[in-house]
């Protein structure tokens, strides 16, 4: 049995190790997704012939695999759109093996302790809250990956395009109707998908400009990863904006990011080579004051302690406020809207305070990313790019 077990944890930091090392994966992934086999020697072999234990196991697995399956088939029934099963399937195991890696520590406390009736009680409710601790985060981190099952462009083209650090990201490029005057790189919000702001792409596409548009990482078709708010993602924005300058052939090419997806374009800006413009809608100025807005102690804390052990990033360095594109580079559009429910309004305005040069239009209607809906925004979003298209160089 303690060779079955010895066993089983090499194998399991082995497979630990080959995630963070071959795949580069951060620690918490690598400890989640390889669960399963540390679940394995967790559970006592001889507990599965126990009378109630099939029972007890299924219960575990409802309660610890349900989420990733569950929370995406609310989201496609809100927004009528469909699960994408892969990353589905994978967050479940990796789930289901934390939740049997639990329940074989509650089995092994019981058994240990089971002569003090106080002690015992107590670690199983420590060990319940560690399953509290650990599952209820995982949604900000880990996004629910759902997409729309079709494309309404009949002249696009798809491809899965490799970033950096073996994410794959799905690109889709979409000509405008006529001569193209430009290419616009659009970068969605978090826990959307690109296909999902049609507004946009239909709007910048009847405007004669052609929209490169990519699912974040951990988000739609891409790759499952965790959320870094922008620390890894503008990694992929450079990665999109080299094919978007390429599909461009020397014409205009125009960075756009709405809410996160604005955020991790003006993180990335100084490195967009060759950009002619770049428009901002909605984004925040700083990710810790964000994480105080909607996370109070000890959640906060634990999302904080989370993020920089088992991720390698801290919500104190997402600062779009300090972005160098702020100061100075190509033409810039900031607008947001004074009844945003999600990003405060004062977020914005601190990023309109740190680039006295951005040209800025505010809605005092418009609810979050929904700014393309509003005549204001439209109107001042196409004379924007008409200013563009008209003062680029002729290829």
């Amino acid at each position: 049995m303690r060779r079955a077990n010895l066993a089983f944890l090499a194998a399991y930091v082995a497979a630990a190790a080959i995630l963070v090392l071959a795949r580069h994966e951060p620690p918490l992934s690598a400890v989640l997704f390889a669960s399963p086999i540390l679940a394995a020697c967790c559970i006592p072999m001889d507990w599965w012939r126990w009378k109630h234990a099939w029972w007890m196991a299924a219960v575990a697995a409802l309660l610890s695999g349900h989420q990733a399956i569950v929370l995406a088939l609310i989201e496609t029934r809100d927004f009528g759109c469909q699960v994408v099963w892969v990353p589905a399937l994978e967050k479940t195991v990796a789930l289901l093996g934390v939740g049997f890696c639990l329940l074989g520590l509650s089995i092994r406390w019981w058994r240990r302790w089971a002569h003090r009736p106080i002690v015992r009680r107590v670690g199983c409710v420590l060990i319940l809250t560690c399953h509290v601790g650990i599952f209820g985060p995982m949604p900000l981190v880990y996004r629910n990956q759902i997409t729309y099952g079709h494309d309404d462009y009949s002249d696009c083209k798809r491809w899965r395009q490799p970033s950096c650090d073996g994410i794959v990201l799905d690109t889709l490029y979409i000509p405008a109707s006529g001569e193209s005057k430009g290419v616009v790189l659009f970068t969605h919000g978090v826990g959307r998908w690109k296909e999902f702001y049609q507004g946009h792409l239909l709007f910048f596409r009847d405007h004669g400009w052609s929209v490169l548009c990519y699912d974040l990482r951990g988000h739609g078709r891409s790759t499952l990863a965790p959320m870094t708010y922008g620390t890894r993602e503008s990694d992929d924005l450079v990665v999109e904006w080299e094919q978007a300058k390429a599909l461009a052939g020397g014409k205009p090419v125009v960075a756009y990011g709405v809410s996160l997806g604005g955020a991790i374009t003006l993180q990335a800006g100084h490195r967009l080579d060759g950009c002619s413009g770049m428009i901002i809608e909605s984004a925040f100025a700083d990710l810790e004051s964000m994480v105080g807005i909607f996370l109070k102690p000890p959640g906060r804390w634990f999302a904080l302690a989370m993020c920089k052990v088992g991720l390698e990033w801290s919500p104190t360095e997402v600062r779009p406020v300090d972005a160098p594109i702020l100061k100075s580079g190509p033409p810039l559009l900031l607008g947001w809207t004074t009844v945003d429910q999600v990003v405060p309004p004062e977020q914005s305005r601190r990023l309109a305070e740190a680039s006295p040069r951005a040209e800025t239009i505010i809605s005092p209607t418009a609810h979050h990313t929904g700014m393309i809906r509003e005549a204001q925004w439209r109107t001042g979003l196409a004379a924007f790019l008409d200013r563009l298209a008209a003062h680029a160089p002729s290829p």
